[in-house]
């Protein structure tokens, strides 16, 4: 009998750690329902808005205002010497984005200015890289980089980027240098090998609803089995 009631107890501390573990699971997907909720509206409501200067978006970030995706309107000069390729997935494919360095008015921007495969990661391969003083594009403001769990660290040495490290990316460029990162909203020259790409609403998938209702719907069913299992064994 003594060794029942240990093996009960051993039983039923596993399966209520193993509950509690569903439901907080469950529970952060919520969190991460409000959130994600929250960023789609951002990124629509931002879309609707008129794009602004440089100058003014930097302005309004430094006086702590929240400019995550607004949209500024750019027209200068790329330093294409400069330029750092972050590795990325689109569409399935494996891709580099090509950032570059913009002056504009006297400063400096990084700009996202697409993705190309890896035959045409060298600026070199690529047709033509130039952008006429005159050519205006709009472009909309990142500032989240930040290293993931499993992302790899980036590789200066090569110009090998898995995340967006801004002040690293940043270093070499002799001015200043805009507090965030920009992804242009359309071409920004006559480079076809560059396709723009944007986080928009449309492309950020939102299942957690779909995650949380799993992992409650797990839990729920642990706490049935192990309720069954106690009515048994009270029952034998």
């Amino acid at each position: 009998m003594n060794g029942f009631r240990r093996s009960f107890v051993v039983l039923s501390i596993a399966a209520t750690a193993a509950f509690v573990f569903l439901l907080s699971l469950g529970f952060w997907q919520l969190q991460r329902l409000e959130w994600k909720e929250g960023l789609l509206a951002q990124i629509a409501a931002r879309a609707e808005v008129e794009p602004v200067s440089l100058q003014k978006a930097v302005q309004l970030f430094e006086n702590g205002e929240d400019i995550r995706f607004l949209r500024v309107t750019l027209n200068g000069e790329f330093d294409h010497g400069h330029e750092r390729h972050l590795y990325d997935i689109l569409e399935g494919k494996a891709v580099w984005r090509i950032i570059t360095p913009l002056r504009q008015d006297g400063m400096w921007v990084l700009v996202d200015r697409g993705g190309v495969p890896e035959a045409y990661k060298q600026a070199v391969d690529r047709p033509d890289t130039t952008l006429e003083n005159s050519t205006v594009f709009a472009a909309q403001v990142r500032h989240d980089g930040m290293q993931g769990w499993f992302v790899p660290d980036n590789d200066v040495e090569t110009n090998q980027w898995f995340w967006r490290d801004q002040a690293a990316m940043g270093e070499g460029i002799d001015g200043a240098l805009a507090p965030f990162l920009v992804e242009a909203l359309g071409p920004t020259g006559s480079d076809a090998q560059l396709v723009p790409a944007p986080l928009q609403a449309s492309s950020l998938s939102n299942r957690h609803m779909e995650y949380a209702l799993t992992w409650f719907g797990l839990a729920a069913t642990l706490l049935a089995v192990y309720l069954g299992m106690v009515w048994t064994r009270m029952r034998a």
